[in-house]
């Protein structure tokens, strides 16, 4: 299964999640990492990706190599090899990535999906016999460990040091369990069979290898499913029954509703219906019943930046009449961002970890205006305020205290900012595209004051 890959370009990985865990499949179907969120360090992963050289960060260029890196299928923490036709992702993407190919030997196709409710992700390979009906030799390989991500910023300001303690690895059969103390994390992988036979896992240095014989005479197909699931302990067993394809019911209406021109609306559907899969699957996460945190990537950046969640939200808003979801996905975000959130004295920093503690330690004084914006847009959007933060007395008395403490100039009337909104320092401290959204979110604010009990 390992395609060429392009020298020139970065070839898109293939992202499936549930909201619970999310997962990336090169673009020949090898599983290359499965993340959630983690109550101590933010985020976990299984990865099969080398880890990123400490030594240097600040590095612009060496991070976009290190990011290039994790797109390939070379560095798969799960894969299948042997005699397997070459795959290419299906060229009209649905609900679910799935890939297929063909040759003399048969043909093959793969899907995968994440599990319902469960923190889960599945992959479902499927051989059928061709003119060639020799027996073959497949073998499932899996060199992942477990580990808290780099965090690989072109601009660094807080790095975390690296997280202690190794990936162990032990076998029950046709199942691997992979353990990660120190952090801790647990990742099992279950392997149903059908068609085909195996000895069971071989581990070896680190790494796991299900062999698996085929003979296509007594058997005209052969499906391998392989499931993987992670937690901080111990993940139950999910159901391996695909779920049905959730499409959002008619992204071309939601078109229609932001006047979007009519040549344009076909390809601005399947972008909207795309990006609110890869949305609500994979960046708004779960974080405690209750409370998600919306990440700006969940592979390349699993950390949250205010602006970044604050777009992602407008469109679950904007997409409401399409995905009923989107609401209250944002509501339960509201509510990690106001109140399990490390706003510490001074506001929002730059990027928070999904856990709510603070990344990186900069002040942007735009990120202490989208979260006022987010609030807005929900209330005009629903016709009513989220529920508080445990713990909050009202949005009013949140709200209040959130632009007592912006570093607005007394006479100026302007906000300082020590960062841009690119991450970089700021060589003048009156930002002009910040002075604007100041004045947009008073002159929003000052339309529900009386709501909200603020003057």
């Amino acid at each position: 299964m390992t395609a060429p890959e392009a020298r020139d370009g970065w070839p898109k990985p293939l992202d499936v999640g549930n909201g619970e865990v999310c997962a990336s499949f090169a673009r020949d179907g090898s599983w290359l990492s499965l993340g959630r969120t983690h109550p101590r360090h933010g985020f976990v992963e299984l990865t099969g990706a080398p880890g990123f050289d400490e030594a240097r960060r600040g590095q612009p260029a060496a991070v976009r190599r290190y990011r290039h890196g994790l797109t390939l299928a070379r560095h798969a923490a799960v894969r299948l090899t042997g005699a397997v036709p070459a795959a290419v992702p299906d060229p009209q993407p649905s609900g679910r990535p799935r890939w297929s190919g063909a040759d003399r030997s048969g043909t093959y196709q793969a899907e995968a999906w994440a599990a319902v409710d469960q923190p889960a992700v599945l992959q479902r390979h499927v051989l059928r016999a061709g003119p060639d009906r020799r027996p073959r030799r497949l073998t499932l390989v899996a060199s992942g460990r477990l580990e808290r991500p780099p965090f690989a910023e072109i601009t660094e300001v807080s790095p975390l040091p690296p997280t202690p303690g190794h990936t162990t690895t032990t076998t029950d059969g046709a199942n691997l369990r992979l353990v990660q103390p120190e952090l801790p994390a647990v990742a099992d992988l279950w392997v149903a069979l059908s068609g085909g036979t195996t000895t069971g896992w071989r581990v070896d240095a680190g790494t796991a290898r299900l062999p698996i014989s085929w003979d296509p005479r007594q058997h005209p197909a052969c499906v391998l499913t392989v499931t993987c699931a992670l937690a901080p302990d111990h993940p139950p067993a999910p159901d391996r029954t695909p779920p049905r394809e959730s499409r959002p019911a008619d992204p071309v209406r939601l078109c229609t509703r932001l006047h979007i021109p009519a040549r344009l609306r076909p390809d601005v559907a399947r972008l909207v219906d795309g990006t609110l899969r890869y949305v609500l699957g994979c960046t708004a996460l779960a974080v405690t019943p209750g409370e998600r945190c919306i990440l700006t990537d969940h592979r390349l950046l699993p950390l949250s930046w205010t602006r970044d969640a604050y777009y992602q939200a407008l469109l679950l808003l904007a997409a409401r009449h399409v995905q009923p979801r989107g609401p209250v996905v944002v509501s339960e975000h509201l509510r990690w961002l106001w109140g399990r959130c490390d706003r510490g004295d001074n506001g929002w920093m730059r990027s928070h970890l999904p856990n709510g503690t603070v990344k990186d330690r900069a002040y942007q004084a735009d990120q202490q205006l989208y979260p006022v914006l987010e609030l807005l847009d929900y209330r005009d959007a629903s016709g009513r305020w989220p529920t508080t933060p445990a713990g909050s007395a009202s949005w009013g008395q949140l709200v209040a205290e959130t632009w007592r403490a912006l570093p607005i100039h007394e006479e100026l009337g302007l906000i300082a900012s020590d960062e841009n909104p690119a991450d970089d320092p700021a060589g003048l401290p009156y930002l002009l595209s910040t002075q604007i959204l100041l004045w947009h979110t008073a002159t929003r604010l000052a339309a529900r004051e009386d709501e909200l009990g603020i003057h």
